[in-house]
């Protein structure tokens, strides 16, 4: 294995580590069931928390404020968010939504909101016009939703 491969792994090693124990000292699988059994919703300082571990830049390049770890970060954080549960919308947010923005609206303040967990961004994905998607996007925000309209 080279050096570059080696360091990989150990990075993807620790981000494991580092979202476990963020995980298990909110309250692990007990935690979320506390939180169904209560009306559902989310912990905010949770959302902080893995910001600050860097969890919703993984997959973001460096040169855009990410760790740039790749998909294989992404794959990680969700099966950590998945073995407790975790109500929190990581697996949304990696997955899709910050991608999407970072692609799509690069300059825009959401991007730096959700990479610094103070956000909580949906991607209606769903949505577009009669023809599809457009060739040019260009970014609006209107009505706390920010779309990519042609």
């Amino acid at each position: 294995m080279s050096n570059a491969a080696h360091h990989d792994q150990d990075d993807l090693r620790l981000l494991r580590e580092s979202v476990r124990t963020l995980f298990e000292r909110a309250g692990g699988v007990a935690r979320a069931r506390k939180i169904r059994d209560e009306g559902g919703g989310w912990d905010a300082p949770v959302m902080t928390e893995l910001a600050e571990a860097g969890v919703f830049g993984a997959v973001v390049p460096e040169e855009a404020g990410g760790l740039g770890m790749g998909l294989a970060a992404a794959g990680i954080v969700a099966e950590e968010v998945g073995r407790v549960i975790a109500p929190e919308p990581v697996v949304a947010s990696v997955g899709l939504a910050i991608g999407l923005l970072r692609r799509l609206c690069p300059e825009h303040a959401l991007l730096t909101e959700a990479l610094a967990g103070t956000t909580a961004l949906a991607t209606a994905w769903q949505e577009r016009d009669a023809k599809g998607l457009a060739n040019t996007l260009s970014c609006r925000f209107e009505n706390g939703a920010l779309t990519a309209a042609p």
